[in-house]
């Protein structure tokens, strides 16, 4: 949120089923659809082309329907455009 002086960083281990099923990322996908869900635009690095696309994909296996809409900005397609 713009103004919100938090910062959060969460990787896979800091979630329940990490220790039993260390491959199951079904908390921390929960997490990023609720991120993506209440954003009114996401900014990601080739975010389009690679973290958008494989994010929508794990909502899909984790059976969550699509977040709220959202705009993307890319920051590399920027790059690419002026670079």
């Amino acid at each position: 949120m713009v103004g919100d002086k938090r910062i959060q960083t969460r990787i896979l281990p800091d979630y329940k089923l990490f220790k039993s099923e260390p491959q199951n990322d079904k908390y921390l996908i929960k997490e990023l659809w609720d991120v993506f869900d209440q954003a009114d635009i996401i900014i990601a690095h080739h975010g389009d082309g690679f973290d958008i696309k494989k994010s929508n994909a794990r909502f899909v296996f984790h059976n969550l329907q699509p977040p709220s809409p959202y705009k993307s900005i890319d920051t590399l397609k920027i790059a690419r455009k002026y670079f």
